[in-house]
C-alpha cells in the first residue's frame, strides 16, 4: 500500500491496492470493548456497524 495512511482517514472507504484487490479498513471489533467511556465505547460501535454496512453497499451490483 506504500505510505500507510491513519484508520481515522481511510476507516470505511473502498480502497484499491495491488492487483485491484479492494480493500475496506475497520477497526477490529473487540477493541470496542476496551473502550472505558460507554459514550464513546457506543460512538465507535455505530461507526462500525457504518463501516459494514458501506462494504454491503459496495458488494451490491451496479
Amino acid at each position: 500500500m506504500g505510505k500507510k495512511p491513519t484508520i481515522q482517514k481511510v476507516r470505511g472507504k473502498l480502497l484499491r491496492v495491488e492487483d485491484d484487490v479492494k480493500l475496506v479498513i475497520t477497526v477490529h471489533p473487540s477493541s470496542l470493548l476496551r473502550i472505558p467511556v460507554r459514550e464513546d465505547r457506543h460512538r465507535q460501535y455505530d461507526s462500525l456497524v457504518e463501516d459494514l454496512r458501506s462494504v454491503g453497499r459496495y458488494l451490491e451490483p451496479q
